[in-house]
């Protein structure tokens, strides 16, 4: 590439960075080589050992951001299917004909969850924060099928609307793990009063980024969970986020089955929460599991004596994941057998039907980081491990230059993206190509609540 900017296909909205969805690859558009040494520096130390500089935490909290998005792609059930997607669509690519057809129409139910954000948000200038209430809303597109709408209304005026997409599940699993990664650094600070000033800072931070109409599809889930959680510190919340954004993105196909189940009869309007609960089994729409699990957590907290709603309010601080799976198996009564079910064969067969493709390096890939990191996410969110515990493709800067990570999958990322730009350009073509929308069955057609 001779040091121009990398070519961006479907990626992340990210201005400092940005994770390709085709190519899986991470760029940090806002440095270039003479920051590399800067940036290996912000990387080498580990959690608690060093007192880090201002920059060398925002360093390591925008590198942790961007890689939970490559994480999220190559250790979750969602991000096998992506990829196992993607990848069949290449095999078929020039052959164009039913099969290619088939495999298109099925990736393009992934790239639409995507860009359904970008389609459907509606904002103003009024500070998110200024709304005084938040209604979420049930709505049927021809383009997308059903879709829940988040609306924020000051003075019963709706301000803004923002679809509940895959962009704003996995923007706010990256976002909370920026932040533990920033709060995670300062922790470490000796001195007390700079200490409480630098996460002073970080709170105004967050709520900065909350109150910010520009950038919703990072804080539409996070404002969600904290106006539901005001008891949790931030650093408690965020654990919390992170560990049902890993919940949601990483449920079983039956386990997402067996909560639409529970899902469906949860909303007013029965057509549309139908069309809903058909998505989520057919393991699309996993940011609802994220939305909903909020919900019922709320309510279910309601209905709990004090003694019992304090317990289970300490259990989220110190086990959310198993608060989370509580809820789930304890109270909605979703068997722990049915959410778990398939997870050990599951990811395997897809692994092997990606290898039989033989297409890119996804398969390489993904087996080195399912087999390293997803232990280790199942018990903890991205921002708090250390670089040196997270397996990963080298980081590339905005000129081209190669970052090479601690414990690094061996491919030379500007080599393999050279190599492959072909095969990524005829992807993207294809996918501008085609509209942005969701196959689904019309509310309309015939017979369609009858199961």
């Amino acid at each position: 590439m001779n040091g121009q900017p990398m070519q961006r296909y479907l990626c992340t909205p990210d201005y400092e960075g940005y994770f390709d969805f085709f190519s899986n690859i991470i760029v940090l558009s806002i440095y270039d080589s003479k920051h590399k040494e800067e940036i290996l520096g912000a990387i080498q130390p580990q959690n608690g050992t060093t007192e880090l500089s201002e920059r060398q935490v925002e360093i390591r909290a925008l590198l942790k951001h961007e890689i939970t998005h490559f994480l999220d792609m190559t250790t979750t059930a969602w991000g096998c299917q992506y990829i196992l997607r993607k990848l069949r669509t290449i095999k078929y690519l020039e052959e164009k004909g039913s099969e290619y057809e088939d495999a298109q129409k099925v990736f393009m139910l992934e790239t639409s969850e995507i860009e359904m954000h970008t389609e459907l948000l509606s904002t103003t200038d009024v500070p998110p924060m200024d709304c005084e209430t938040l209604h979420h809303t049930l709505r049927y597109t021809t383009q997308f099928g059903a879709v829940l709408i988040v609306c924020y209304f000051r003075n019963d005026v709706c301000q803004h609307q923002v679809p509940l997409s895959m962009l704003s599940l996995l923007e706010a699993n990256a976002t909370a793990s920026e932040y533990l990664s920033r709060i995670s650094d300062t922790e470490s600070l000796e001195d007390n009063a700079l200490r409480i000033l630098r996460l002073e800072d970080i709170e105004r931070s967050f709520s900065a980024l909350l109150n910010d109409p520009a950038r919703l599809e990072y804080s539409v889930l996070l404002n969600l969970a904290r106006v539901h959680f005001p008891e949790l510190a931030l650093r408690d919340l965020l654990i919390y986020v992170a560990a049902l954004c890993r919940f949601s993105l990483d449920a079983t196909d039956f386990g997402m089955a067996a909560m639409a189940n529970i899902i469906e009869p949860s909303t007013l309007n029965q057509r549309l929460g139908n069309a809903l609960a058909m998505e989520l089994r057919r393991a699309a729409n996993r940011p609802l599991l994220f939305f909903k699990t909020v919900l019922f957590t709320y309510g279910w907290m309601q209905e709990m004596g004090e003694e019992n709603r304090s317990g289970y309010l300490e259990l989220v601080r110190t086990n959310p994941k198993q608060a989370i799976r509580s809820l789930w198996i304890d109270y909605l009564e979703v068997g722990e057998d049915t959410l778990d079910l398939e997870r050990e064969f599951t990811v395997p067969m897809k692994q092997a039907w990606i290898d039989e493709l033989n297409v890119l390096g996804d398969a390489e890939i993904f087996k080195r980081s399912f087999a390293s990191n997803a232990p280790k996410l199942n018990e903890t969110s991205v921002g708090l491990l250390n670089f040196q515990e997270i397996t990963a493709i080298n980081i590339i800067l905005g000129d081209d230059t190669e970052i090479e990570m601690p414990n690094r999958i061996d491919l030379g990322v500007v080599e393999y993206f050279d190599n492959h730009m072909k095969t990524f350009a005829r992807l993207d073509a294809m996918y501008r190509e085609q509209p942005h929308e969701r196959f689904h069955i019309p509310l309309d057609a015939p017979g369609y609540l009858i199961r």
